[in-house]
């Protein structure tokens, strides 16, 4: 039986949603599973109809429908999140031999993503009620959003996620995403489980973080029992504009958090990077942000950089504006830890089309919408949108 369509995930790995529902994996988008945690024992959690439905076809090298996302990708000739997932270090297929049970044990697992919920303390502007709690209830009040503000397990598929994490006692890595997990306490009652029972010391954690927090030092105490912990700080700009963005973040506070984070890391327990969004609003910020945090602590600070979508997209952005972007990008030394051609690329097809009026007319909607609601003022923090507004004959406020 060949193996060219083969994925490890379904075979070794436990992926949960925010409501609980279980995916194959966390890059299967929105065809999902309606298999829910709360549905099942704890059996039912890792052997169940619908993934073992998955192993089934990945047993006989077919091209299972659910995993369109990545044969498409492959299709185009780019690697796909199944193609990364057998090379990954911790928990791919590496030189062991290939797992094709339809039914597995716990012991099988090696790796678990988890979204612990849309617990989170910013209500970033490009982003969705169902990955933060607060822009939820900013949008329910806005008459915006008319579903449940907070997303979370019930008492109940809480119990049955830490008694995952007990049995699984091959555990290789972790993968936490929120809301922002570092405040939610289903990710205080993980930690401490494993460190109590001593998988820690065998497990490498890699967290999406706003670093919004209080008392990073506590986190970096926990995280000293585990293997190592990956921090990817999500920060799309610095000073006015990241307030602006990332409200009621503050930038001070994050950065802070950021460099003692680094100055206590290193490559082998601790590592730091900085993950971006491309957007119109930070366009002119992001060479200004690179320039401030490519090196802290006299350490490189890898970034990766992640087109938004929406409204905010860069091609909503005056052409000078992304000229002088690409000059300032053009200008910068070369450094591996920072993909300058790959951003270069997305500023340069932006600036190649045509900005549109009726997204420019939607951009300044919901701009002005959030603006009102939390006393801030797009073109205070931002001029170049005037000379945006006044070209499309839009009020300014």
């Amino acid at each position: 039986m060949g193996t060219s369509n083969y994925c490890v995930l379904p075979f070794n790995s436990v992926s949960i949603s925010a409501s609980g529902e279980l995916r194959q994996c966390c890059n299967a988008g929105y065809d999902g599973s309606n298999t829910y945690v709360s549905e099942l024992d704890i059996n039912g959690i890792i052997n169940n109809n619908f993934i073992q439905d998955i192993r089934q076809s990945f047993i006989e090298n077919t091209q299972h429908s659910k995993c369109s996302r990545c044969w498409k990708q492959e299709a185009m000739g780019s690697m796909s999140f199944r193609e990364v997932a057998n090379r990954n270090k911790y928990y791919g297929i590496g030189q062991s031999i290939t797992n094709r049970k339809k039914v597995i044990e716990f012991e099988d697992i090696e790796y678990i993503d988890i979204t612990l919920g849309n617990k989170c303390n910013l209500a970033c502007r490009m982003c969705n009620w169902s990955s933060s709690s607060l822009l939820a209830q900013q949008l329910k009040e806005l008459g915006k959003h008319t579903g449940p503000i907070d997303l979370e397990l019930d008492d109940e598929s809480k119990n049955k996620v830490i008694e995952l994490f007990r049995r699984s006692v091959n555990l290789k890595s972790i993968y936490m995403l929120g809301g922002e997990p570092l405040i939610n306490p289903l990710n205080d009652e993980i930690l401490d489980l494993l460190i109590e029972t001593g998988q820690s010391k065998n497990i490498f954690i890699h967290y999406n973080t706003n670093l919004q927090v209080n008392k990073i030092e506590d986190y970096l105490e926990k995280w000293s029992h585990f293997k190592g912990v990956e921090l990817q700080a999500s920060i799309d700009g610095c000073e006015e504009v990241y307030n602006y963005i990332r409200w009621p973040g503050n930038w001070k506070k994050v950065l802070r958090n950021l460099t003692t984070a680094v100055q206590k890391g290193n490559d082998d327990t601790l590592k730091v990077s900085i993950s971006t969004t491309i957007q119109n609003i930070n366009a002119l910020n992001i060479p200004k942000l690179i320039n401030m945090c490519q090196t802290l602590e006299e350490q490189a600070v890898p970034f990766f950089f992640i087109p938004v979508v929406g409204t905010m997209t860069l091609d909503v952005t005056p052409k000078r504006v992304l000229k002088e972007a690409i000059d300032l990008l053009e200008a910068m030394p070369k450094r591996m830890q920072i993909p300058i051609d790959d951003l270069l690329a997305n500023y340069r097809d932006a600036y190649n089309l045509k900005i549109d009026k009726k997204k420019v007319q939607a951009f300044f909607d919901e701009q002005k919408m959030f603006d009102l609601k939390r006393n801030q003022n797009l073109f205070e923090t931002i001029p170049y949108f005037i000379e945006l507004a006044d070209e499309f004959n839009i009020e300014r406020w």
